[in-house]
Order: structure tokens, then C-alpha cells, then sequence
């Protein structure tokens, strides 16, 4: 795959190619409408690809954060009037 950003503009191929394989991830019910990239993270932290891709590895097999995930969908699920499952 190309460069994905361009002066911050997707690439044509790139951003065809994407949403490709979003398609597919929310076809076998996967949420994709809240990605992060390594972009993310070069805004904030002063860091190359490599490194941006381990602070996100981190960050999300961090068992804090996976735990407040999941007690936010507790209390989302509740909000909605959803039934929890014992």
C-alpha cells in the first residue's frame, strides 16, 4: 500500500482500498468508526511509525483502559434500556 496520507489528503487507491477493507471488517461485525493511527499518537509524542504503533499496542492491552471499555458499555447498554446479560 501507498503512503496513505498526502499533505494530510488520502490518496485516491489508498482511500478506495480502505474503505474496502472496512466494508469487509463490518460485515463480520466489527466497529471501525473510531480508528486510530499512528498519526494519532506523532501528534502528541514526538516518536517514528515503529514507535507510534507500540504506544497504540500499549495502550489498548492496557487492562485499565479494556476495563473502563467495558464498564462504559455496561453503562451505555443501561442508558439504551438493554438488558445485561448475567
Amino acid at each position: 500500500m501507498t503512503k496513505l496520507y498526502l499533505d494530510n489528503k488520502m490518496v485516491a487507491d489508498d482511500y478506495v482500498e480502505l474503505n474496502q477493507a472496512l466494508k469487509v471488517l463490518r460485515k463480520h461485525g466489527f466497529y471501525v468508526h473510531n480508528l486510530w493511527n499512528v498519526e494519532d499518537v506523532q501528534s502528541i509524542i514526538e516518536c517514528d511509525k515503529y514507535q507510534a504503533q507500540e504506544v497504540l499496542d500499549l495502550l489498548f492491552k492496557n487492562e485499565y483502559v479494556n476495563g473502563e471499555i467495558w464498564a462504559s458499555m455496561k453503562i451505555v447498554a443501561q442508558e439504551l434500556n438493554l438488558k445485561l446479560k448475567e
